[in-house]
């Protein structure tokens, strides 16, 4: 009796599939820990070193929910280096371009679209920078593309298995950031449209979302109470057209060498405009999820508090490249269709490719460049003597600055203005109402050191002018060191 042995063959988009993720898991490890953290990193190394009582306390005062920062605090248990950690926010990228791939795939029913949108994520600019950064951006991607797909494979396929783990994985976007609830406003709509007028999946698609809602009820609160305790959005201004236009036209690729403020744009609208045409259902779903999001954020944003950043709508990146992707493969059909797909796919990946060009090796053509805060731990650690004083404006320097001592085991003490560091309160900086007497309190309090030194950032000028000011006119300059958004001065006393 004999037997054959069935042997299975890889199908080419399987492979491509592969050298894709690989593609996209050697850009994101590339330099990964070039740069030293800024203070939005030092701040999750910080909230991850908390217990959980303080951690606790400390979100009263913070803008973000604690998903993040409790995975993180899971993760350092593995290691301390900046490598270590930002493998943790890699990984969640590379998993997003995978789950890109699911979600226009499932979306055009076509393997071909799905490969063409996981290209242009791996290839992705904002994708690779957020990758790069231990915060939750990455992550954030990883679960609202993990959402649509869910959302689309429930649509097309039914179970529900699938609309559970929508409402666990949308609630988990939610304990991830809190402006991912306007991404859930967006992402309802997005179900209706898909199952409209079919009764019963509407039923089923409102009890997946009643669900959702309750998971997130905690959260809401906590967001209410965190939001209550912040004294506002200090460091951003309402958005202009042009920062509008340069956040927008970043979803399909962001370069400064092909002027992507127009182009990035003008792809964007050229892909939206033929699926409106075309009444195509599945296209207007995803411009939904898209773009909805941004027109809430600036209404937010003019009318309250401004919220928009390239970080915050991330989530619209994933539903752009579906877009993307479908249309250069499901509708490139004739010969000018052929030749609009070329001319939109080259500038799509052209502009990616001289994104990753800037963001690697020319970070001085954008404003891409981070303050190097290793080095100006190294000086202060180095030159450090008894009788001296470290003094910081605003205090939140202190969250990559302890983020670098601390690997030394050493503890200098710092003073922060208009208030110190300390565990379970994080130091946000705010503007006194008596800025000139608080600070005479300040210079009082830190008595006459023999040598001062002295950091500042220039994310809040208003401190840091006035702070300026205090220090320089009675001190003499020894040293000084800047990088960007960053400097320090080694003071001695006039006298």
């Amino acid at each position: 009796m004999s037997s054959s042995r069935k042997t299975r063959r890889i199908r080419p988009e399987s492979l491509i599939l592969f050298l894709l993720l690989v593609l996209a898991a050697v850009i994101r490890l590339y330099h990964l820990d070039h740069y030293s953290f800024w203070i939005d990193e030092g701040a999750t190394g910080w909230f991850a070193s908390l217990s959980l009582d303080e951690m606790k306390t400390a979100l009263s005062q913070e803008t973000n929910p604690a998903l993040f920062y409790l995975l993180a605090k899971v993760w350092l248990y593995g290691g301390q280096s900046d490598f270590w950690a930002r493998l943790l926010p890699c990984l969640a990228g590379v998993l997003g371009v995978g789950l890109t791939y699911l979600l226009a795939a499932e979306v055009w029913q076509s393997r071909k679209a799905g490969l063409a949108a996981a290209a242009l994520a791996a290839l992705s600019p904002l994708l690779v920078m957020y990758s790069q950064e231990f915060r939750s951006y990455s992550v954030l991607y990883a679960l609202s593309t993990a959402c649509l797909w869910l959302l689309w494979r429930w649509s097309g396929r039914g179970g529900w298995l699938s609309l559970v783990a929508l409402a666990l994985i949308g609630a988990g976007g939610f304990y991830t950031h809190y402006l991912f609830s306007l991404y859930l406003t967006a992402l309802a709509l997005t179900g209706y449209i898909l199952v409209w007028p079919d009764r019963r999946r509407i039923l089923a698609l409102t009890s997946a979302l009643a669900l959702l809602f309750l998971l997130s009820l905690p959260g809401i609160y906590a967001g209410f109470v965190q939001t209550k305790h912040m004294a506002g959005t200090w460091w951003l201004w309402k958005p202009s057209l042009e920062f509008i236009q340069l956040v927008t036209a970043s979803l399909s690729f962001r370069s400064a060498l092909l002027n992507s403020f127009f182009l990035g744009t003008a792809v964007q609208v050229f892909i939206a405009v033929s699926f409106l045409i075309r009444r195509d259902r599945n296209g207007l779903a995803l411009m939904v999820f898209a773009y909805l999001p941004l027109l809430l954020m600036l209404i937010v944003s003019f009318a309250f508090e401004p919220v928009l950043l390239y970080r915050v709508v991330i989530p619209s990146v994933a539903p752009v490249l579906a877009l993307a992707g479908g249309w250069i493969v499901i509708r490139g059909r004739g010969a000018g269709a052929k030749a609009a797909v070329r001319i939109v796919a080259a500038v799509m990946v052209l502009g990616a490719v001289t994104g990753l060009y800037e963001y690697f090796l020319a970070p001085q053509s954008r404003d891409l460049r981070k303050p190097d805060w290793r080095a100006v731990v190294a000086r202060v650690e180095e030159g450090y003597r008894p009788g001296d004083a470290v003094v910081m404006c605003p205090p939140q320097a202190d969250f990559a600055f302890s983020w670098y001592m601390k690997k030394d085991g050493r503890f200098l003490p710092r003073r922060g203005f208009p208030f110190d560091w300390a565990a379970g309160r994080p130091p946000y900086p705010i503007v006194p109402d008596d800025l000139e007497g608080k600070l005479a309190k300040f210079k009082k309090e830190l008595g006459r050191p023999e040598r001062i030194w002295m950091i500042t950032l220039d994310n809040n000028p208003v401190l840091r002018k006035a702070f300026d000011k205090a220090f320089l006119s009675a001190h003499r300059t020894l040293e000084k060191m800047s990088t960007e958004h960053l400097t320090l001065r080694l003071l001695q006393p006039k006298g």
